[in-house]
């Protein structure tokens, strides 16, 4: 298809004029396919695009903390250049919208959209999304799960917009990820959701996903809203 996964913040949230290259190549126009409007995520296509291979998503393993990773990109106009690390963590609370993993692979403006890939494997596990200027090698990543939910709808022609909940939920002062409904909203899907339910999992047919933030409940969810039951306590 021709398809490039990258930031939403590097692809432009708006309607964009976007250009892109491969190694040794010139900037050839692009165009988006997908801009996520929740998770920093959107889907470019490159239409003269050739001689290129898939890079291999890691869709299933959640890679654990001190996994040997390497950071891919033009940080700082330094084109196609890697760094390397660890992963030190995961976390949602970022001040950003999304569930991250946390690398001390160095990540540096022009990392963004690029691959986070465990040196193990082989395979991409994130995509390397933002730093912090003033921690020390604090730095994070989309993780592919996300992305890999994402592609998999587009290829099987369903939006994969996650929905809009006709609740919110507590803010969570003391970090410790729950979902518990604060207040009950007028528009938005609402599940049958009641106030001072928590929300512990998704089930899809068969399938059963704990969730423990809200992204990872709108990742959950997207494209699936008419299948979906939430778990409560």
């Amino acid at each position: 298809r021709r398809w490039v996964v990258t930031n939403a913040h590097v692809a432009s949230h708006s309607k964009a004029i976007i250009q892109a290259s491969t190694y040794g190549h010139e900037m050839e126009p692009a165009k988006q396919i997908y801009v996520d409007p929740y998770f920093d995520i959107a889907i470019i296509e490159i239409p003269k695009l050739k001689n290129v291979k898939d890079a291999p998503l890691d869709c299933a393993n959640a890679p654990s903390t001190g996994v040997a990773v390497g950071a891919f990109g033009h940080p700082e106009n330094y084109n196609y250049t890697g760094t390397k690390g660890i992963i030190s963590g995961r976390t949602s609370d970022l001040g950003l919208f999304g569930d991250y993993l946390q690398t001390d692979a160095p990540i540096n403006p022009g990392n963004s959209g690029g691959p986070l890939i465990n040196m193990t494997t082989g395979k991409v596990i994130g995509m390397n999304t933002a730093g912090r200027d003033k921690a020390q090698n604090m730095n994070w990543a989309v993780p592919a799960e996300q992305i890999c939910s994402v592609v998999k709808l587009l290829r099987e022609g369903v939006d994969p917009t996650p929905p809009r909940f006709a609740f919110d939920f507590y803010k969570d002062n003391e970090k410790k990820n729950t979902l518990k409904v604060a207040k009950l909203t007028k528009y938005g899907h609402g599940f049958e959701i009641k106030r001072d339910d928590e929300i512990v999992a998704v089930a899809i047919g068969n399938a059963r996903k704990p969730v423990a933030n809200e992204a990872q409940l709108l990742n959950a969810v997207r494209g699936q809203v008419d299948a979906t039951q939430l778990i409560v306590k």
